[in-house]
């Protein structure tokens, strides 16, 4: 059992994630890797805990890049004043170097 009450589970990919204990007891990791829904926030606390800072394959900074990114879309749906175009622009950018990384990361992977 992890702090606030969560437990770890890893897929069969290797994600971790952490799921509330209060879900009524144990889950096994063929269930959680079979979870086709995520949050936006757990599935960005899983991919930063997971894939920058233990396995380290992207760089630190897309961690910034998914908070602030998240923090932008709240702003811009629920925001009285919306977002600026100078924010969005910076946002599409930051999301295109993440794509292509990630991108990159695949085919790396997928050649013999």
């Amino acid at each position: 059992m992890l702090a606030g009450g969560t437990r770890e589970f890893r897929s069969e990919s290797g994600l971790l994630r952490h799921v509330p204990s209060s879900t009524g007891g144990s889950r096994s990791c063929s269930e959680d890797a079979q979870r086709s829904e995520w949050s936006h926030y757990g599935l960005q606390a899983a991919f930063v805990t997971e894939l920058i800072h233990r396995r380290k394959i992207y760089p630190a900074v897309f961690r910034d890049y998914l908070s602030s990114g998240l923090r932008t879309r709240h702003v811009a749906d629920y925001g009285p004043e919306g977002v600026s175009r100078k924010t969005v622009q910076r946002l599409v950018h930051r999301a295109a170097s993440f794509v292509a990384a990630v991108e990159e990361r695949i085919r790396h992977e997928a050649t013999p």
